[in-house]
């Protein structure tokens, strides 16, 4: 699992922004974006024990 926030051709002009200011740029080449996960917090179920 790659952990990226974006395909490589979504960055667009933040990209280079990111860089200038020392952060990293979390994107991975295309090819590799082939699926989407929903991350949101999954609601408690009444009567759950966690």
């Amino acid at each position: 699992m790659y952990c990226a926030t974006h395909p490589k051709s979504d960055v667009g002009k933040l990209g280079p922004l990111l860089e200038a200011a020392g952060k990293a740029v979390l994107a991975v080449p295309d090819a590799y974006a082939t699926t989407t996960l929903d991350a949101a917090p999954v609601p408690a179920v009444a009567g759950s024990s966690r």
